[in-house]
């Protein structure tokens, strides 16, 4: 019984053998078709790739003759997929027609997105009223956007930035774009403030009177006690009564003083830096942190240099009082304590711009503060 039963395994072995011999040639078939069928979808794959790298620019030429600003997301899309298959045909075919085709549709893409971008820096950063600015700057209040429709913009700007920052490897176009078109309206809010400073202050001059020197001197405590605004109404009496004839004077100081504008360049200042400190902000949520420093500096270079231009005119008519005159010394006093005041926020704000840019204003106080000292000494 034990060697029947003996038998009947080692013949069930044997088969086990024999079955095993025939199944693993053709388990090294199969592994080897599987690895045929996922070559062969791949190649599949690569195929149908290159064939749409091909068919890229008739896809997609339609969409980039239109304008982006009728349909962003699928423009964004069209300009995703050429980008591609300009990448692809530069590694895989520098030198082909296709590349070239690919080329021209990317570069005719990217100058139609910088004007749909600059359309989005305008929309998001129009100028202010002069009047609602002149209110904000001599109350302290914070500079807010409540347009809603400023804000869509804002969100739109934002996500089209980053999309292009983040696509176009060369991107000095688009953040000039932004740094030229912002500053046009930086300049032109601080412009307008300016102007309406002026206007104020106009429309509080009283008559003019002939102030002698002495009277004008008499008249510094109450220039002290009021608002700055109305200290500056004397401005012109002041300039007449230190008004004398160049020809008959061999003291080139006393010769006839220059509008000095001190309460509306008082406000230029300030305007500067709260309009400084909202465009640092913008810049940061806006652009890639490389891109802020240079674009802040441009759009902040043009509306120092005017500022500068202004202070020199200030202070040469501060360096022509001598102990006789000075009634330009009380007109600026003002203005130089107002200096004081904004230099550290001003340092802050332009803690991203250029050295000279940054410096400026503490500069403009230490020239202002030694010409008064040298006034007070005489």
């Amino acid at each position: 019984m034990s060697a029947q039963m003996s038998g009947i395994l080692e013949n069930f072995g044997n088969r086990l053998e024999k079955l095993e011999k025939a199944v693993i040639p053709v388990h090294r078939q199969t592994k080897d078709l599987q690895r045929l069928q996922e070559n062969l979808g791949k190649v599949m794959d690569s195929i149908e790739n290159v064939i749409g790298y091909h068919n890229v620019v008739k896809r997609n030429q339609a969409i980039i003759n239109t304008d982006a600003a009728e349909n962003v997301l699928r423009y964004t899309t069209a300009m995703t997929d050429l980008l591609e298959a300009d990448e692809f045909f530069r590694k895989s075919s520098p030198d082909s027609p296709e590349l070239r085709k690919v080329s021209s549709l990317v570069e005719t893409g990217r100058t139609k997105l910088l004007v749909y971008y600059e359309t989005l820096l305008k929309s998001s950063a129009t100028c202010e009223d002069p009047k609602y600015l002149l209110t904000a700057i001599t109350s302290g209040l914070s500079l807010v956007d409540n347009n809603e429709d400023s804000e869509k913009t804002m969100d739109e700007l934002k996500k089209m930035s980053n999309w292009i920052f983040e696509r176009f490897g060369s991107i000095s176009d688009f953040s000039d774009t932004y740094a030229r078109t912002r500053e046009q309206i930086f300049a032109q809010n601080i412009s307008a403030v300016k102007e309406a400073a002026q206007s104020s202050v106009s429309k509080e001059t009283p008559a003019k009177k002939n102030f002698t020197i002495r009277r004008a001197s008499k008249a510094r405590k109450s220039i002290g006690k009021s608002k700055f605004s109305r200290s500056l109404s004397m401005r012109s009496t002041l300039n007449k009564s230190f008004s004398v004839d160049t020809g008959s004077s061999p003291n080139p100081k006393k010769s006839a003083p220059v509008e000095l504008n001190v309460y509306a360049t008082s406000i230029a200042f300030q305007a500067f830096v709260r309009l400084a400190d909202r465009e640092i902000r913008v810049a940061q949520e806006v652009l890639p942190e490389a891109s802020v420093e240079d674009v802040l500096d441009k759009i902040v270079s043009n509306s120092v240099a005017q500022l500068n231009m202004t202070a020199e005119k200030l202070l040469a008519e501060l360096n022509r009082c001598d102990n006789e005159e000075f009634g330009v010394f009380i007109e600026l006093c003002p203005f130089i304590k107002m200096l004081q005041k904004i230099q550290s926020q001003a340092t802050s704000v332009l803690q991203f711009a250029s050295d000279d840019n940054r410096r400026f204003i503490p500069k403009t106080l230490r020239k202002m503060e030694s010409a008064a000292a040298d006034v007070l000494q005489e």
